[in-house]
């Protein structure tokens, strides 16, 4: 009797378990309302695992800087006031890969050690996490930028 009982069980909690598996499939990212179209202040960057505080005032000293704007595949935005970035991107809804290639123009020209950290994670992309409003552009686990939607900054 103990033995069907565990067995019945253990049937049941396989079901569950199946059943939980297959409904869990998470949907894909809609890119289009993430990045078409949608301009991004940033606001933050861990490099290395550490939060840069020095320096990220440079973020919000200057009025049209540190901005990068999304439209179908291409980008453009302007990190200090001499390093314009523009360039293509490729993003993928379901595996949240993201890389980028710049255009030739884009450099950090005559720029500190925050706009060339910025401008390193952005070539050297490999994924992105969140949404149109709250945006991170992720080097890797330890390195990435944090993006703000300019429509949600006052």
């Amino acid at each position: 009797m103990r033995r069907k009982y565990l067995y019945s069980i253990s049937i049941l909690v396989a079901t569950l378990l199946s059943f939980a598996a297959l409904s869990s499939c998470e949907e894909e990212d809609d890119l289009a309302e993430i990045f078409n179209g949608n301009s991004f202040k940033i606001t933050g960057i861990t490099y290395n695992g550490k939060k840069v505080v020095s320096g990220v005032t440079e973020l919000y000293a200057a009025p049209g800087t540190y901005w990068i704007t999304f439209n179908m595949q291409t980008f453009q935005g302007m990190l200090n006031a001499t390093s314009p970035i523009e360039g293509t991107y490729s993003a993928d809804g379901k595996t949240h890969s993201f890389t980028t290639s710049l255009t030739a123009g884009s450099s950090p020209k005559e720029a500190s050690e925050l706009c060339r950290e910025i401008f390193t994670i952005i070539r050297d992309a490999q994924a992105y996490k969140g949404d149109h409003n709250i945006l991170r552009i992720i080097k890797d686990r330890d390195t990435y930028i944090e993006l703000s939607s300019t429509s949600t900054i006052k």
